[in-house]
């Protein structure tokens, strides 16, 4: 019975494991989230107009413990954005009065070279937007 159960919890920790490797960001929303009317954070305003979150990142692949620029446009203003790798936080910085921002981050050292996208998101929630970095 002992080999058994040890079997299934085996099998079950090598499906985690391929799972996680085929999809590595599964939390990462791509699509633009619209923040609900009177729910902004203290000193936080919604993007102006039809402006939505967008980010762009340089350079867009690298090795592990890569400098990586992360600019983005049409955040609220005033807002803390967290600017995440996967699902490591990498950096937090703070939109401008436009809802502009500028950081460079480090990509985590004890990453994975895998020929697939890894995320990075630039999150002042609700809003987020989504680039692709590639770890070489």
């Amino acid at each position: 019975m002992g080999k058994v159960i040890g079997g299934v919890v085996a099998v079950l920790g090598l499906l985690i494991a391929v799972l996680t490797w085929l999809f590595p960001d599964p939390l990462a929303i791509n699509d633009k989230v619209e923040q609900p009317p009177g729910n902004n954070a203290p000193n936080q305003q919604p993007p102006q107009g039809n402006l939505r979150p967008n980010i762009e990142i340089s350079p867009k692949s690298g090795p592990p413990g890569s400098r990586v620029t992360v600019t983005g446009t049409g955040f609220p203003a005033n807002a803390e954005v967290e600017i995440q790798f996967h699902l490591d936080s990498v950096g937090e910085t703070r939109s401008d009065a436009n809802g502009a921002f500028s950081i460079t981050v480090r990509i985590p050292t004890n990453i994975p070279t895998k020929d697939f996208p890894w995320g990075i998101i630039a999150t002042a929630t609700p809003y987020s937007d989504r680039e692709d970095f590639r770890v070489t």
